[in-house]
């Protein structure tokens, strides 16, 4: 299973309401967030577009804790991952979004 998701420019915004990537998505940027599962336990994962090692062609990502994630919840490849907004900040400021899996 990858450790990272790809994500078009307007996916990314949705993760992180930041208008700059809808105006300048060619601009280098990196953005975390909060992901809680249902026993709401925290992942810091991050959304971005610098082309790092993983990310060559500049595509969005979302990555950060996903294997421990794939672990905790025997996730394999196929499953669906879905992000839903919560209406809150987390002691950082990220936005925060409960997960929610297909397999579960």
């Amino acid at each position: 299973m990858a450790q990272k998701s790809s994500s078009s420019p307007s996916e990314a915004y949705s993760l992180t309401e930041d208008p700059i990537i809808e105006t300048n998505p060619r601009m280098y940027y990196t953005r975390y967030i909060t992901l809680f599962d249902t026993k709401d336990s925290p992942y810091l994962m991050r959304v971005s577009n610098e082309p790092i090692s993983v990310n060559r062609n500049g595509n969005f990502l979302v990555f950060g804790n996903w294997e421990r994630l794939i672990d905790s919840h025997g996730l394999k490849d196929g499953d669906a991952v879905e992000f839903c907004l919560i209406d809150e900040l987390d002691s950082g400021g990220r936005h925060c979004y409960r997960m929610k899996c297909s397999n579960e």
